[in-house]
């Protein structure tokens, strides 16, 4: 999902993003997707790097809680216009099409 980010491949990030998913502020599935997008096209180059990432397996190893701090950069130049950090909790389950994110809320950081 990283890569489909960075390399602003909105359809491929979708993949790893379950049809019932609920996000920030109730969030559809469909909401993430258009919101992915207009980042993407904000800024040219896209940049995430995961700071830190805590991972619990939970219900039988079949679904898990995954809690990362990122940081997300974007421009369209050699260094970056902008970065802003984020701490995401995420919830992910494993069915028929793997391991799909299933829930995510994120609070900006400084």
């Amino acid at each position: 999902m990283q890569q489909a980010i960075e390399t602003g491949q909105a359809g491929n990030f979708m993949d790893g993003v379950a049809s019932d998913f609920v996000g920030e502020g109730g969030m559809d599935r469909r909401q993430l997707r258009g919101l992915i997008a207009a980042q993407l096209l904000r800024a040219k180059d896209v940049g995430v790097s995961v700071v830190s990432m805590d991972v619990r397996l939970l219900a039988g190893d079949r679904q898990a809680e995954v809690d990362l701090d990122v940081l997300l950069t974007g421009g369209a130049g050699f260094l970056p216009d902008s970065a802003s950090t984020y701490r995401i909790r995420t919830g992910w389950a494993d069915g028929d099409d793997g391991w799909q994110v299933i829930s995510a809320d994120w609070d900006r950081g400084l």
